[in-house]
């Protein structure tokens, strides 16, 4: 009875550990849409309150996370705009709140997808001006943003690499944007100013699992390996006009002070191949407590919809590149261990498209038939008749 308990609890063990290996690494990543010529326009829906947030929501390994519950209020498009950007992996269009909804600026975040991470090293903005006077009533007040580009101190980390359970990593850097101010009531014309602001986040993977969501036409889609990872973000922000603080009266104008400090509070469900996070929950303190949600966003692009095809992934260690496949072949690396490897290649019915074994070395070529339907496909791999896993891939 004993030697049976012993082995009960070793199968256990091993089937937790083999699920909680789920991780992401520069790989996942280097054959992105978003890393190379192409670009994207993306929608993000988003939806308000607790309803249809799943109760497992938290630490755990293994585990499901159903948000087909969830009701979009409201879908943007584009939320997120990914471009190529010279010396970088790829820039990301998006808004930086100073004060909102009054005060911001728009910026294209300039990343690298390097070994050790996803890297953020600064902002490019290409220039903006907008009106305040229906914050101070100066028909003639304004702020303008020039063009200019922003380094960080240091390098923000996005995503570590490996990013697995219980990862941890951190960031901390300052930035400096110019701008000019125009400011009737206090005499300022054009007069430049520096936006200071110093960060720190710390971001822990907490869970290991799949997602499953609504499209943001209302279907579901398939189950997506993720990892989930909870941010504590903190952002200090200062203003000066040249080396002196900005006057007191004058942030009042806008609603600003000195070190102003805001914090944030959110979970990102992070899949492979997506640098956007496919759920992203955000809390209104530190406590993460399912009462405090506030907002939710999900990223309705490139979902694949649920089919009979089940998604398996007690197996780490395989990619598959490039994903899409443009020209009818792509490469599938497995770890070189298994034993008696093969794989399937099956459409979203289950309907087999061709099969074929895997070489020692853990690396086979794949020769897609020049008729296929572009769409999505998946790659079942198996290991001694049993399949332990299943990956998607994108045919164009």
């Amino acid at each position: 009875m004993k030697t049976a308990i012993l082995f009960l609890a070793a199968v256990i063990l091993f089937t937790w550990s083999a699920n909680a290996q789920f991780s992401l690494s520069q790989s996942d990543f280097t054959a992105n849409v978003f890393s190379g010529s192409q670009s994207s326009e993306d929608s993000i829906s988003t939806s308000y309150g607790t309803t249809g947030i799943p109760a497992n929501i938290g630490a755990g390994a293994n585990v499901a996370w159903d948000f087909t519950g969830l009701s979009y209020y409201f879908v943007d498009t584009p939320f997120v705009l990914h471009l190529p950007y010279p010396n970088y992996s790829y820039q990301e269009f998006g808004i930086h709140p100073i004060k909102e909804p009054l005060l911001y600026f728009d910026a294209r975040s300039l990343y690298n997808i390097l070994p050790n991470g996803i890297l953020k090293l600064g902002e490019k903005l290409d220039g903006k001006g907008f009106s305040l006077a229906a914050a101070t009533g100066g028909l003639t007040d304004s702020i303008i943003f020039p063009q200019q580009v922003v380094l960080y101190s240091a390098p923000y980390t996005k995503i570590y690499f490996p990013a697995t359970y219980n990862s941890v990593w951190s960031s901390s850097f300052s930035t400096s944007t110019g701008f000019l101010l125009n400011y009737a009531a206090g005499s300022l014309s054009h007069a430049p100013g520096t936006y200071r602001s110093y960060v720190t986040e710390k971001d822990t993977v907490i869970g290991v699992g799949t997602v499953q969501v609504n499209t943001a036409a209302g279907k579901k889609s398939d189950f997506r390996s993720v990892i989930e990872v909870k941010i504590i973000y903190q952002q200090v922000d200062s203003f000066f006009q040249g080396t002196t603080p900005f006057p007191a009266n004058v942030l009042q104008q806008f609603g600003l002070t000195q070190g102003q400090v805001t914090s944030t509070y959110d979970y990102k469900y992070y899949r492979a191949g997506e640098t956007t996070p496919l759920v992203d929950v955000f809390f209104a303190d530190n406590t993460f407590s399912s009462q405090s949600i506030t907002h939710t966003y999900v990223h309705t692009q490139r979902l694949p919809l649920y089919t009979s095809v089940p998604l398996v992934t007690s197996q780490d260690g395989i990619t598959i590149y490039p994903n899409p496949v443009a020209n009818h072949i792509f490469t599938m690396n497995v770890p070189a261990n298994l034993s008696d490897a093969a794989y399937r290649m099956v459409n979203i019915t289950g309907q087999e498209i061709l099969k074929g074994n895997i070489l020692a070395s853990g690396q086979v070529s794949i020769h897609v038939p020049a008729n296929i339907a572009s769409g999505i496909y998946y790659m079942q791999l198996y290991s001694n008749g049993k399949q332990i896993s299943v990956r998607s891939i994108e045919i164009r």
